[in-house]
């Protein structure tokens, strides 16, 4: 994601004296999206991050405060984000003195004010919704989004609710075109055994049976087509395995009542 200009400069002025101010040090970075800085805990820099602590410290300056979810700047590292940046190229010293724990800064994000701009944003798809996490529908394929690491990403990027629903939709839409040239090459590999899509399965009928076998493309979510390639292949000769051999384990199976195969074709 982009990073805000904005939102970096205030996060380096709430940050600046962070180390030196008592109490809390909060700014607002869009409806249900807040800066926190806090001189250090109590318990020393190595106090348990997302404690009650700062919630309670907060809690008369955000409103709906029940539903939303807190991210520290501290833990960048353990998201395995290699696209987020560290604090210590955009924020120098004072980056540091966040991931030595001598300054704790999150920001507070209401799940429900980006959940709401979601759902315009997919306008025009077919959308479902696990909790908070919304499973996108383009013909045939799905792909289920995680709403919490847009979030977490977001946040560490210094970026905003309208470019975190953008990313979103970019990754659904590459999602969609893996899933397409994987489904072809799938297609063309098993076109004996009727290939089709059944919800989130590459699906097909070992012969004289009347149930199918698939394979979860959900298997490569989150994969760049250099990455899904090893485990796309993989899973190609364990399935062509599976199809040969009928009996064998290792696949989900799917009834299609009186053998009508058309009742999974899409």
């Amino acid at each position: 994601m982009q990073a805000n200009t904005a939102i970096q400069e205030t996060w380096l002025r709430l940050l600046s004296n962070g180390d030196r101010s008592e109490g809390v040090r909060l700014e607002k970075l869009g409806d249900g999206y807040h800066a926190v800085v806090l001189h250090a805990d109590p318990q020393g820099p190595n106090a348990p991050l997302c404690g009650r602590n700062d919630y309670q410290a907060v809690e008369s300056f955000i409103p709906n405060l029940g539903r939303t979810r807190a991210v520290y700047l501290k833990e960048g590292s353990a998201y395995d984000l290699p696209d987020v940046e560290s604090m210590k190229n955009w924020a120098g010293d004072m980056g540091a003195a966040v991931e030595s724990g001598a300054v704790r800064a999150f920001a507070v994000v209401d799940l429900q004010v980006f959940v709401d701009l979601l759902r315009a944003g997919f306008a025009g798809w077919s959308v479902e919704w696990a909790g908070h996490d919304p499973m996108v529908c383009e013909g045939r394929f799905k792909a289920r989004l995680n709403l919490l690491r847009s979030v977490v990403r977001m946040v560490l990027s210094r970026s905003t609710f309208a470019e975190a629903a953008r990313s979103l939709r970019d990754e659904a839409q590459k999602q969609f075109a893996l899933d397409q040239q994987l489904f072809v090459r799938f297609e063309r590999r098993f076109e004996k055994y009727g290939p089709a899509v059944l919800d989130h399965f590459f699906t097909a009928y070992p012969e004289a049976s009347c149930v199918a076998a698939g394979w979860d493309y959900w298997q490569v979510a989150e994969k760049s087509p250099a990455e899904a390639e090893p485990i796309f292949e993989e899973a190609m000769r364990e399935f062509a395995n599976v199809l040969e051999s009928p009996g064998k384990n290792g696949m989900p199976w799917f009834g299609a009542g009186a053998c009508e195969k058309s009742l999974i074709d899409n």
